[in-house]
């Protein structure tokens, strides 16, 4: 897999601590830009973006709940789910 370019939709503690830490560690992952309600990149801007491939909101759905993520038409669409701490897979954890 090639790199994967990401922007984040809001500023989180989340985003901020975790998410944006592990995508700059990652061996393929490069984060673009960071959207924000009253940063230099608006959410609208982002979501315009040619040179970004996902998206992180790291806030409730309600951060979004004026339209601009059904305005946003994704090449393709993913869905992903933290594994469940008490998965049998994640046991030794």
């Amino acid at each position: 897999m090639g790199e994967v370019r990401w922007g984040v939709i809001g500023n989180a503690k989340i985003g901020r601590d975790r998410v944006q830490p592990a995508i700059e560690a990652s061996d393929n992952g490069r984060l673009v830009t960071v959207a924000s309600r009253s940063g230099p990149v608006t959410y609208d801007a982002l979501l315009e973006r040619d040179d970004i491939d996902a998206v992180y909101i790291p806030c409730p759905t309600t951060c979004m709940s004026n339209g601009r993520a059904r305005r946003w038409k994704p090449a393709s669409t993913c869905c992903a789910k933290n594994p469940s701490p008490s998965a049998p897979q994640n046991s030794n954890r």
